[in-house]
């Protein structure tokens, strides 16, 4: 992948040379968020400036907390920041967050700048990033169309791509941190779960919901990880060949809906991990077709779960104030029988 942008790491490497400066970093990165208001949903002016100014002290007295001090970094708005409503990219909730979500005190405490709340699906219910009240973040290269940019973290995958930022916080219940990174060619995965706490981040499915990082590199992924975990970030060592092992499913990849490009690209990038020396095990995974096959039986679990999170708020609220795509595909999930959710619960362990 060609980088557009400097990434995190580059950029908190120029900020220890004193080439680039915290808090014109920050004025720049606030201006053009302003100017980008379907991919923000609120710009935190006077939080990014004063943890910009901190950074600049820190850095001017030879005392920076780590090599991504004074980095700016956008949160999807499912993270709670003190003093902001949390929207989960809805017009419903208005109660403003008494403290910041737990993960974004780790930030903190790394020396991140708090930059803004990024756009999304309603409830970050859709992997295709949608949004009808703030409007869907475009990342679409050339003059051609616009396409959905992924979701249900549209907006944090956005704000990277076009160079807001460079990198974003995000959520994975069902792909929602890896989907809209693929469709913006960017970096992510869906860290184990339980790896981050989800304190003071609004659920969709509480056992399935996975916070993480988008960027342009792993590497850059890797390092705000460790800083969201509260972990001191240390250069990565280079792995020795065959340390990692990485899964191809062949079974998966001999499914007709997978367009002929996608495929050729999937086998060009395990071409390349081999001559890396990375170990690549291409084989068919039962368990994977059984959670298709158990899907299309039963339903999906997450769909259970948020159905349980928001129905009375769902009922309760006018229809018209919701994503209609939203509410009733979440709502659907009270037609299907109570059973069918003992069921997946059941055959989750079993696959575990």
């Amino acid at each position: 992948m060609t980088i557009q942008f400097p990434t995190a790491l580059q950029l908190g490497e120029a900020i220890a040379r004193g080439e680039s400066d915290p808090v014109e970093l920050t004025e720049q990165a606030l201006g053009q968020a302003e100017q980008q208001p379907t991919v923000f949903i609120t710009v935190l002016h006077d939080r990014a400036r004063r943890d910009a100014e901190h950074a600049q002290w820190r850095r001017d007295h030879g005392c920076r907390l780590g090599p991504l001090d004074g980095v700016p970094l956008a949160w999807k708005d499912l993270f709670d920041v003190v003093g902001e409503v949390t929207t989960a990219g809805g017009r419903v909730f208005n109660q403003p967050a008494s403290r910041d979500a737990e993960m974004l005190r780790h930030a903190g405490q790394a020396g991140l700048v708090c930059l803004g709340k990024t756009n999304l699906t309603e409830l970050a219910f859709s992997g295709l990033g949608m949004n009808p009240h703030y409007g869907t973040p475009n990342a679409t290269p050339g003059n051609g169309p616009q396409r959905v940019p992924g979701g249900s973290s549209s907006g944090s995958a956005v704000a990277v791509a076009t160079g807001l930022v460079a990198a974003a916080t995000g959520t994975d219940t069902a792909g929602s941190l890896r989907i809209p990174a693929a469709f913006n060619g960017l970096v992510s995965y869906r860290p184990s779960t339980g790896q981050h706490s989800v304190r003071g981040v609004m659920p969709l499915g509480r056992s399935l919901d996975t916070p993480g990082v988008i960027a342009q590199t792993l590497d850059d992924c890797l390092a705000i990880d460790d800083a969201l975990r509260g972990e001191v970030v240390e250069p990565l060592s280079p792995l020795a060949e065959g340390e990692l092992t990485v899964l191809l499913d062949e079974q998966a990849l001999d499914d007709p809906a997978i367009s002929e490009p996608v495929r050729a690209a999937t086998l060009a990038y395990a071409d390349r991990l081999t001559a890396m020396g990375i170990r690549v095990s291409r084989r068919s995974v039962s368990a994977v077709e059984r959670c298709h096959q158990l899907i299309a039986k039963y339903g999906w679990l997450g769909g259970y779960e948020a159905l349980a999170e928001y129905r009375l708020l769902l009922e309760q609220v006018p229809a018209e104030r919701f994503d209609p795509r939203v509410r009733d595909r979440i709502l659907a999930f009270a037609q299907r029988s109570p059973a069918d959710v003992v069921m997946l619960y059941r055959e989750r362990l079993s696959l575990q």
